[in-house]
């Protein structure tokens, strides 16, 4: 069975359950108005072509012999849907405004650690080098998400990267569907709200990019738990199952620094970076899981196949019915176990 298939499959799959979820949001949220109810009939569309998708993703010829721009189709699309999803969130919660939890977040946020990070590491860490050193490690997320995936994609080592898409995906859009139902600002905006933002979150060429890049396409009411420290501590586990192990280890102390500088920009509270970290933590333990049980390999290390199989050392032909004196017959030729 093609591995990629089965995973373009649950890809399908994942992605309609959340689009169907996304499409109730709307009429919940907004009741019903003609724009609900064009979101609403979008989603449904969406969620039945994903599951056509499902049931027919390895049943067609097509599949067998893809064409660049068809293999290409199939490696983009759950990433493209990725950034609509995210996008999506903050469309919704500008047609309808909801009620942000963020006190509650809070007072969480107190009740585990008995301080707010958020707050206490600027100030442990200040001057305009920490600033810089932390808005870039937050930044550098981004390449941690896509970089594995088109190294993985370049390698052409398929399988590996649909199951690297899965698991990110899978704990994305985990996320999502918590955003829709439990929005949070986070404390930055919270504090940009009431007009009290520090000095470093101005100050510096990558706070000010920062800064642009949340004012090109940032979507509110994403604060919890964290997508960046839920999206890189995921990667940093897949790296672990794709790359070997220096690789896995630099991704994996990548992803550290990151969950440290989300808290430290004062982009997210304690709690949201422990809550992301934590569901990226199950949905990869969950993936491991069903590698073991169904006997799926994680493709750690590459190794190409050899273009011919070898010759079975020591293989005999059976030797029931042999006349005496005559020994062991010889195995006869078969083709592909020799080499041309």
């Amino acid at each position: 069975m093609d591995l990629s298939l089965n995973s373009q499959g649950k890809l399908s799959l994942l992605f309609a359950l959340y689009s169907l979820t996304a499409g109730v949001v709307w009429v919940a949220r907004l009741g019903w108005t003609s724009l609900s109810l064009g979101a609403l009939g979008l989603h449904l569309m969406l969620t039945g072509g994903l599951i056509f998708r499902a049931r027919h993703a390895g049943s067609s010829d097509q599949y067998q012999r893809p064409g660049l721009a068809r293999t290409a189709a199939a490696m983009l699309w759950p990433w493209l849907l990725w950034l609509l999803a995210w996008t999506e969130i903050g469309w919704l919660f500008r047609a309808a405004t909801p009620l942000y939890h963020d006190q509650a977040i809070a007072q969480l946020d107190l009740a585990v650690f008995g301080v707010h990070w958020n707050e206490l590491l600027p100030r442990l860490w200040s001057g305009r080098g920490w600033q810089e050193a932390m808005t870039g490690f937050y930044l550098s997320y981004y390449f941690l998400i896509v970089g594995p995936a088109v190294i993985l994609a370049v390698q052409r080592r398929r399988q590996a990267f649909m199951d690297h898409t899965l698991g990110l995906m899978l704990t994305y859009l985990g996320c999502f569907a918590i955003y829709l139902l439990l929005p949070v600002t986070g404390p930055r905006e919270m504090a940009l709200a009431v007009g009290s933002s520090t000095a470093h979150e101005t100050v510096g060429f990558l706070p000010r990019l920062m800064n642009a890049v949340f004012a090109a396409g940032d979507s509110v009411g994403t604060a919890f738990p964290s997508s960046h420290c839920a999206g890189a501590t995921a990667a940093a586990l897949l790296c672990q199952r794709h790359f070997s192990g220096r690789v896995a280890v630099l991704c994996g102390i990548w992803a550290g620094l990151i969950v440290i500088s989300t808290i430290h920009t004062n982009n997210h509270y304690a709690i949201d970076g422990l809550a992301g970290v934590g569901l990226a933590g199950l949905f990869c333990f969950k993936g491991v899981r069903h590698e073991t049980h169904t006997g799926h390999g994680c493709d750690r290390l590459y190794r190409p196949a050899p273009r011919h199989a070898t010759h079975p050392a020591g293989a005999r032909a059976p030797t029931s019915g042999a006349q005496p004196g005559q020994g062991v017959a010889p195995v006869p030729h078969q083709a592909g176990l020799h080499p041309r």
